[in-house]
């Protein structure tokens, strides 16, 4: 009896030691106002160690490339990648995964804004009044606020950007270039549509001086990706107990609110093949 309970005290040691000795890291591209993302993300940590009965922990990145690098460099496990830096991520990491999305990111669109003193109006196709104008658009490595849109263009005009706006721009974030082109520092500018909306609820766009002429078409965008071996770390299955916790965590509103999305659907990697197209087109590949 004594050798039993021996025993099942050393199994007990075992899963607390693993539970607790190799924290289960992730982080995300950040937010417009990354000064609460902490906190904010830390609610899914929370939620996820109740979960899956491991430690987790947010670690913050200061930009988009900043999260890939991450990830490429083995210091987190999973990361929250627009559709641009998660196939970056995933060049990197071959065997890496995509396990889930919001509802949400299967309809994403951009939105081209204009300065009101350009006289453009809003139309249908994308406007012809555009070409020659200033152009601002989010960060390099952005989906929404750079690459579809730098995709749709492209294909609109039958050239490369460079030869259509004499003046390009990489704001940085979609609330900056709102901002450029609410004072006129640039004419037109393309912007995140969830973002734009959060903004006018929030009564932080001057609609006289600033607002939408085209919406995009629709494309996958934001997801959750990990790294390949996880389940070296964390034991067979583990993959799949991360997503199915990730679904689960759908019917909490706290986790919802985060992210901003009605809740959580499946995805795999043959879900982001549109992101691809458009970055081998562009040459982003290369």
């Amino acid at each position: 009896m004594a050798s039993r309970l021996l025993l099942l005290g050393s199994l007990m040691l075992c899963v607390c030691t693993r539970a607790f000795a190799s924290p289960l890291l992730f982080s995300a591209i950040p937010h417009q106002d990354s000064r609460n993302e902490t906190a904010l993300y830390s609610i899914l940590a929370s939620r996820l160690a109740e979960e899956l009965d491991v430690e987790v922990a947010f670690v913050a990145s200061t930009d988009y490339g900043h999260t890939v690098e991450l990830f490429s460099r083995h210091e987190i496990s999973f990361a929250w990648f627009g559709g641009l830096t998660g196939l970056l991520a995933r060049r990197a990491d071959p065997g890496a995964q995509v396990i889930a999305r919001g509802f949400e990111d299967q309809f994403f669109k951009s939105l081209l804004i204009a300065n009101q003193s350009t006289g453009l109006r809003p139309e249908r196709e994308l406007p012809a009044g555009i070409r020659g104008r200033s152009l601002a658009l989010g960060s390099e490595l952005s989906t929404s606020g750079r690459l579809f849109p730098e995709y749709f263009m492209q294909n609109h005009f039958g050239k490369p950007i460079s030869q259509v706006f004499p003046k390009v721009a990489f704001s940085g974030g979609h609330e900056k270039t709102v901002r450029l082109v609410e004072q006129g520092l640039y004419e037109v500018g393309f912007v995140n549509y969830r973002i734009w909306y959060d903004l006018l609820q929030r009564g932080r766009v001057n609609t006289e001086q600033v607002y939408v002429i085209w919406e995009s078409p629709l494309y996958p965008d934001y997801h959750f990706l990990v790294r390949s071996d996880i389940e070296k770390r964390f034991g067979a299955g583990f993959r799949g107990r991360l997503q199915d916790a990730l679904l689960r965590l759908s019917a909490d509103g706290r986790i919802t609110r985060v992210f901003r999305r009605s809740h959580f659907v499946r995805a795999d990697n043959d879900d982001l093949a549109g992101v691809e197209d458009a970055a081998r087109a562009l040459g982003l590949l290369d």
